[in-house]
């Protein structure tokens, strides 16, 4: 069954069309992705779905009565409520019928006769309800979204305005997931996720009965929870069938038949253009003969309307290398014994690393892990509370870092490279357009680009630099996929070390070699991509695997005190006692229906609590 037909969708701003002919649809239960270039319309095709903004041409047909939940970039306003709150108003059909669950349990407790019966019956039809809706299960459900985006209990107290814009995005998904949907729009739900909640999100995604499309940069995250890729080029939609590695196979061999195609057309017109000059020839030679003229002028025509014909455009892609550099000594990052603190959370604890001459290693972790402290560490912003850290003999060092500045934000594009770079302006043009700065971009102010752009003007600026060692932090955040590509090209040709921190497992896997986390506050290295990774810990994930989906650990996890073990474990077993008594009062009663309604409705709330108290044990005891 189709959940969304869109037909021939058109979009101007200005008077520049943003798409011309969108035309796509969407089954009940499919999901699938939406790439293309930034500036394609993709969040603007969202948009006119919800009925936000209107399309000056085409039509979007929704099944009757279906619901869609809309992740935006950018969260809506939601003054005086907490996380929580908001989180919770997804439930808000549930929580009404509890309340009228309520007024009717109290009017039964003075209820005789007839009114009985009826405030009987009118429990029995709106409990019924309350369960389909899922109503018992709201705590629960809860409980498993918010640990699955790492929303931890002081975030949850949070004034949702005071919240920062990506924990923002993380309560706006959590609330939406629990709404169930039928359809799912969700524009880059992984830009504010590490990568356990990333992973998270496939798992709960592949489960999920409803559709999904979802716009996303985050290619690893398209091959595992999507099925079909929607392309958004040159103001049309094309549909690819498959995950994102498919696409990418079968718009290269598209290309390549397009451009046979072409090659074909192209000699196809040559060959028409003799014919046609031939006939004329001929038409000069016998002038009472008008037939050649007119054959001539019929080649002519088709020869025009083939010409229209546009030749096929590849992605633009350039060979990229970084400036030339002495080669650094063989030991690049040297670390020993190391120790340290951060707060009252032990981060390291007499640890050794070692980075050698041409690694590529990637950082990784979840958000608060101290992958960023290491880092400034490295860079001597950062001292050890105990052991050593240093850079090698000869090491030039390039670093990227989140939050990227430059000296004067009034300066433009081209004017900031020069100033660092002596060359004429033609020169820098060109070197700027490799880059994706073209034409008037280069006339863009710094303080006027977006964040993308920044990333690849830093490193445009490192690859005109001589360095042999290159530390990114994040460095494909706010990136397109081209540029992404881009990047990953120019890091390819890069003969020095390289040593990064992301979240980008698509992107670890084309440059990483070795891969390093913080374990047991060791720096533990294993050797391959981030699947290689995957796979070796496959096996102790699958061991801490419930019934429910997995839990992930938030930031900053510590030993935790027995204490609160103990008592946690002291409230289940006196829970679990209730539940015994309850069920044995339950069958002495089992002919008196209005106590038997009271005991249950009490067995039930037991029973929802014990699950929040098991659901919290197990997380205490994985972060024991």
């Amino acid at each position: 069954m189709i959940e969304i037909g869109v037909s021939r969708l058109a979009k101007r701003f200005a008077v520049e069309p943003v798409f011309t002919d969108i035309t796509f649809d969407i089954k009940t239960g499919e999901k699938l992705g939406m790439v293309g270039s930034n500036g394609t319309g993709k969040t603007t095709i969202f948009r006119i779905i919800r009925g936000l903004e209107e399309a000056d041409a085409g039509d979007i047909s929704l099944r009757k009565g279906c619901t869609i939940g809309y992740l935006q970039q950018e969260p809506g306003i939601h003054n005086n409520e907490t996380a929580a709150e908001v989180i919770f108003s997804a439930f808000s059909e549930q929580l009404k019928q509890a309340e009228q669950l309520r007024i009717i349990e109290k009017k039964l407790e003075n209820a005789q006769g007839a009114q009985l019966f009826n405030l009987t019956r009118n429990y029995g039809i709106l409990q019924t309800d309350f369960e389909h809706n899922g109503g018992y299960d709201i705590e629960v459900e809860f409980a498993i979204i918010c640990s699955g985006l790492q929303i931890n209990d002081n975030m949850k107290k949070q004034q949702f305005e005071q919240l920062s814009g990506g924990e923002k995005t993380r309560v706006m998904l959590a609330k939406i997931l629990l709404e169930k949907p039928d359809i799912l729009l969700l524009d880059e739900p992984t830009n504010h996720l590490d990568i356990a909640s990333s992973e998270w999100l496939e798992e709960y995604l592949s489960n999920y009965e409803g559709a999904a499309l979802i716009i996303s940069h985050d290619r690893y995250f398209l091959d595992k929870a999507v099925t079909g890729i929607i392309e958004i080029e040159a103001g049309k939609a094309y549909l690819f069938k498959g995950n994102y590695t498919k696409y990418v196979q079968e718009k290269e061999q598209r290309l390549l038949a397009a451009f046979e195609n072409f090659k074909n057309i192209q000699k196809k017109i040559k060959a028409m253009k003799a014919a046609a000059e031939r006939f004329r020839i001929w038409g000069r030679i016998n002038p009472d003969n008008s037939a050649h003229f007119a054959r001539a002028k019929k080649l002519e025509v088709k020869i025009e309307e083939l010409e229209q014909i546009d030749k096929p455009q590849d992605r633009f892609k350039i060979k990229m290398e970084f400036g030339g550099s002495k080669r650094s000594g063989n030991d690049v990052v040297i670390a020993k014994k190391l120790s340290k603190n951060f707060g009252d959370k032990a981060l390291l604890r007499n640890a050794d690393f070692l980075l050698k001459y041409g690694e590529r290693l990637a950082f990784i972790g979840p958000n608060g892990s101290g992958k960023s402290t290491f880092f400034r560490m490295v860079l001597g912003r950062e001292n050890a509370d105990q052991g050593t850290i240093k850079l090698g003999s000869s090491i030039l060092t390039g670093l990227m870092e989140q939050e990227i500045e430059f000296n004067d934000v009034e300066a433009t594009v081209l004017d900031t490279f020069r100033g660092t770079f002596a060359m004429y302006e033609g020169e820098a043009r060109n070197i700027l357009a490799k880059f994706l700065f073209r034409k008037d971009d280069v006339y863009k102010k710094i303080s006027a680009l977006s964040g993308g752009e920044k990333v690849r003007l830093r490193i445009c600026f490192l690859m005109q630099s001589n360095l042999n060692f290159l530390m990114l932090d994040e460095p494909t955040n706010h990136l397109d996929i081209e540029s992404k590509e881009m990047i990953e090209g120019a890091l390819q040709n890069f003969k020095g070390t390289i040593l990064f921190i992301s979240h980008d497992r698509y992107f670890i896997n084309k440059i990483a070699d070795s891969i390093v986390v913080l374990e047991d506050h060791k720096l533990k290295r294993y050797p391959g991509n981030y699947d290689y990774y995957r796979d070796k810990t496959k096996n102790k994930d699958n061991s801490r695997k419930q019934k429910l989906p997995p839990k992930v650990k938030t930031a900053g996890t510590r030993k935790v005190n027995p204490q609160i073990m103990k008592q946690l474990e002291t409230e289940i077993a006196e829970i679990e006692k209730a539940m015994q008594s309850l069920h044995k009062e339950m069958e002495f009663n089992n002919s008196d229906y209005v106590k038997l309604m009271e005991l249950q409705h009490k067995f039930d709330e037991y029973q929802h609590k014990l699950d929040i108290l098991l659901i919290k044990w197990e997380e205490l005891l994985e972060n024991n």
